[in-house]
This record gives C-alpha cells, structure tokens and sequence, in this order.
C-alpha cells in the first residue's frame, strides 16, 4: 500500500514538473510563429509595426531574441538588429520548410526550464552569425540546418562552426566579389574541414 502511494506522489510530482515547463516552450514557439508572420508582412507592406504597438508578452520575447543573439555573437546594435533579422526571415519567405525550422530553432534558444544553456548560447551565436553573411548572398546553412545542427551537434562543434562563420564574414568583408558561399568555403578550407562539413552536412 505504502509501495503505491509513493509510486503514484512521484508521478504526480513528474506531471506537476512537465506541465510547468511544457506550456512555455509551447509558448515560445508560438511567439516565434507570430514574430516571423509579422515580419513577413511588414516586409511586404513596406511598413513596421512599433514595438509598443505589440502584446507584451510577444515584446519581451522578441527583445529576448535581439539581445540574445548580439551579446551571444558579441555583434553591436548597428550590426544586429530586428531589421537584420526581418531581412532573414523575408529570404526564406517562400520556403515555409525553413520558416517552420527557424521558429523551432527560435524556441529552442528561448526555452526555459529543462535545458542546456551552454546550447542555447551556441545555437543562439549560429544563427546571428548566418543572418549576418546572409545579407550579402543566399548563404547556404539555411534554417533547417541549423536546426538540425542545434539537436544533434555539440557545444565545442557548434562553437567552431560559428568561429567558421566569422572568418568567412571576414573573407567576404576583404573581398568584395566573394558570395557567402564561396567565403564559408574557404574559411571551411583553411582549417582542412571543407570535405568533412560536405559530408556531415549536405
């Protein structure tokens, strides 16, 4: 009897446990969701909406993102912004695929609870580095990469692939007739990895 009761006070507090962190990563992806739509029509209509203009809830998480992704990727305001992100999301606009990996990559950078901040923080650097090559070409480590790199690499191989991503940032800032492409292959090249990212990842 005894043997029972405790069987079923742990299951409650195991119920009690995920249904406090559930609903806020539920959360989050809908305020990823919501963030990218808007974006996506403020780019189209040529006008956008004022940050006290939104919910209040969907402000904090949208100031999460920006402040998240600059002080993870040590870039200022001026090089990343909310217009640097919204050029991003406008690139993938018909390609719901990635827009649907980039909110799931969204909320894992922004859940709390149940996760590894160390990931997060590197996630989180990734995709401030791809935004930031993605204004020059179309950059090849789209959303749906990223996300599968955030669920299957690890802190130190994510770390290096945004170290990666700097250098090629650098190369293209250097050489003006550069792509993004051709850059991340070069910095990719300088360290011996070209062959292996090819293999991991495409």
């Amino acid at each position: 009897m005894k043997n029972n009761f405790r069987q079923v006070k742990k299951l409650f507090i195991i119920m009690l446990v995920l249904t406090a962190f559930l609903p806020e990563a539920y959360a989050s992806r809908a305020r990823a969701k919501s963030m990218i739509d808007r974006m996506i029509q403020e780019r189209k209509s040529g006008r956008v909406i004022e940050p006290s203009r939104l919910e209040l809830e969907q402000r904090r998480f949208e100031t999460q993102v920006e402040r998240l992704l600059r002080r993870q990727s040590g870039l200022s305001a001026q090089e990343l912004n909310m217009g640097t992100i919204r050029e991003y999301v406008a690139k993938f606009e018909r390609r719901p695929q990635e827009l649907e990996a980039l909110a799931e990559v969204l909320k894992d950078i922004t859940s709390r609870g149940n996760v590894v901040p160390a990931q997060q923080e590197a996630t989180a650097n990734l995709l401030a580095q791809a935004s930031k090559l993605s204004e020059r070409s179309e950059f090849m480590v789209a959303p749906r990469d990223l996300l599968e790199v955030n669920r299957s690499w690890t802190v130190r191989e994510k770390s290096q692939l945004a170290d990666i991503m700097m250098e090629a940032r650098q190369i293209a800032e250097n050489n003006v007739g550069k792509t993004a492409n051709q850059a991340f292959e070069e910095a990719l090249s300088n360290r011996g990895l070209l062959e292996k990212f090819r293999q991991r990842c495409q």
